[in-house]
């Protein structure tokens, strides 16, 4: 209940870190509630925990393997009504799924995903597809849009035996990309884990929101460029970590 009282109270931002959080701590009863608030369908309440779902550290089943859930999810990463945020958290949470037919949904809407408009979307689909279809993320290591492309170098760097031609592939961004964020993420080191980083919105939300969050540690003169994802309540995205500097 005080997990609940944390993803339902307070301002909207400490909310969705609370999410990452619980995401984390990933408790045994945590997918089941995500399940009973993706059958409410999408809403501000359900965000939260849409959002805990896609920190969730390893995939996971719904009970009794049901699919309705992913199907949903991926409905929601696809609809074009939602906000860019709430069809970017969707597509991180379906990149959870586990098991046979819910890899195949995810993959499906990925598939689909990789070639979205939205350039943040697709930034999210790198992310998100990291583990389920890790070559959907290597596709988007060509992306016309920078964010992209250092998303996608930033995901691989948390996969283990990716093929010679991905690896390649980061190390000439890193060396030849004409966007010095892209060229900062494709350098960076191999992580062990995912940290989500958050901002408080601007105070114009009627300007274009930033594409980049400036994610460097106190007192650290490394700079570690991180790509926007959501925009909703505030501004988020995601970094890969070293395990030992939690």
């Amino acid at each position: 209940q005080a997990w609940a009282d944390r993803l339902r109270i307070g301002a909207p931002l400490s909310r969705l870190q609370a999410a990452a959080a619980l995401g984390r701590a990933h408790p045994a009863w945590l997918v089941d509630r995500v399940h009973a608030a993706i059958a409410r369908g999408p809403s501000e309440a359900a965000r939260a925990w849409v959002l805990a779902l896609a920190a969730v550290p390893t995939r996971v089943s719904f009970r009794d393997d049901v699919l309705v859930p992913w199907a949903r999810l991926a409905q929601s990463a696809q609809d074009r009504a939602l906000s860019e945020t709430d069809r970017c958290a969707a597509a991180l949470a379906l990149g959870r799924a586990k098991g046979k037919h819910a890899e195949a949904v995810a993959t499906s809407s990925f598939e689909r995903l990789i070639a979205a408009d939205s350039a943040r979307l697709r930034a999210c689909t790198a992310w998100a597809a990291r583990d389920v279809s890790p070559r959907h993320t290597a596709l988007l290591l060509l992306d016309s849009a920078a964010v992209v492309r250092a998303a996608a170098a930033s995901t691989l760097a948390l996969l283990e035996d990716v093929p010679p031609s991905w690896t390649q592939r980061r190390s000439h961004l890193a060396a030849l990309d004409p966007d010095a964020n892209v060229r900062a993420a494709a350098a960076q080191n191999d992580g062990e884990r995912l940290e989500f980083v958050f901002e408080p919105a601007g105070s114009t939300p009627w300007s274009t929101p930033t594409l980049w969050l400036d994610a460097a540690d106190p007192g650290s003169p490394q700079r570690d460029p991180v790509v926007v994802l959501g925009t909703r309540p505030g501004l988020w995205g995601i970094r890969s970590e070293p395990e030992t500097s939690q």
